[in-house]
């Protein structure tokens, strides 16, 4: 049982880990949906953006936008 215990704590401790920062947040999700290497690589840095409208829907939800400065693309399969 201890044992048990143990195990949920560790990774209750590296999700909380992956999850503290907003960029290792993004880069964490980057991994889940396969792109390891980008999810390294990559640079992650505030999007800058000059809608108005858009600047107060994010304030009313005390949010932010990144953007990945490499991010990874789906190659396309060519059909014969």
């Amino acid at each position: 049982m201890k044992k048990l215990i143990r195990i949920v704590v560790i990774l209750s401790l590296i999700f909380i880990l992956l999850h503290s920062l907003t960029k290792m947040a993004l880069r964490f999700h980057v991994i889940l949906i396969g792109y390891p290497k980008e999810a390294l690589i990559t640079e992650i840095i505030d999007n800058k953006i000059d809608d108005k409208f858009e600047m107060e829907k994010l304030a009313t939800l005390n949010a932010k936008t990144y953007f990945l400065t490499e991010p990874p693309f789906e190659k396309q399969l060519e059909r014969n």
